[in-house]
């Protein structure tokens, strides 16, 4: 999703629609130039409900990986296989 408003939008339909987000998969870096750490973490509380949030980048500078750490989200490098990309959203659903 290319803006925060197109984000909201997306998360506020799904919930009208009686299919509300489980989880905030995001990639570092955003198609639109912004960070999806930022994007994710704004957008993570829903109705009083905290959405468990995972990373996945192939960032590499180190004050952007630091920042990813100090966030406490959890973060997968790219490239990320299936299997590890499953067990790491099924452990963020659990709040492992």
């Amino acid at each position: 999703m290319r803006d925060n408003s197109n984000r909201v939008s997306s998360l506020s339909q799904a919930e009208t629609e009686g299919r509300p987000f489980e989880l905030l998969l995001c990639d570092y870096r955003l198609a639109s130039g912004g960070s999806g750490l930022d994007a994710g973490l704004r957008l993570r509380w829903r109705n009083g409900v905290r959405l468990p949030l995972l990373m996945v980048t192939g960032e590499t500078a180190p004050e952007r990986l630091q920042r990813v750490r100090e966030s406490g989200v959890p973060v997968l490098f790219k490239p990320v296989d299936a299997d590890r990309l499953l067990h790491a959203m099924d452990s963020a659903l659990k709040g492992a």
